[in-house]
């Protein structure tokens, strides 16, 4: 198990206070910094401001950045309804590069004909 999954269980009796009704902001601060910090060392990444920084090589474009980060969200954050907005908008995108293909396809075909065409007249007229 990664050090990141045991301190999200070990959370589970993190003193997290409340304040107004909300998640104390220290305590939500540092739990959201312990779990960046573990793992960014679960990931061997560096720890920046905004988050951790995973480099890798690329044949072309050298050394990239991937940038990592942990958010904590209200307790009321509704985890299902975040999900099913996801899927529907990787469906519409989906729907969208269907659409986008099928439509080139469609704009080749055409093409292809009118190169046809234009052959074939010129053909005739020799």
């Amino acid at each position: 198990m990664s050090k990141f999954q045991e301190l999200l269980n070990a959370s589970y009796n993190a003193q997290l206070r409340d304040s107004n009704g909300k998640l104390n902001q220290t305590d939500r601060n540092t739990l959201r910094n312990q779990l960046m910090q573990v793992l960014a060392d679960d990931l061997n990444a560096t720890v920046t401001v905004d988050g951790a920084i995973i480099e890798f090589e690329h044949e072309y474009w050298g050394s990239l950045a991937v940038e990592i980060s942990v958010k904590m969200k209200d307790p009321n954050y509704d985890a299902d309804a975040a999900r099913d907005e996801y899927v529907a908008k990787q469906e519409a995108a989906e729907a969208k590069r269907v659409e986008a293909a099928k439509k080139a396809a469609e704009r080749k075909v055409k093409s292809e004909a009118l190169k046809a065409s234009r052959e074939a007249r010129k053909e005739r007229k020799e």
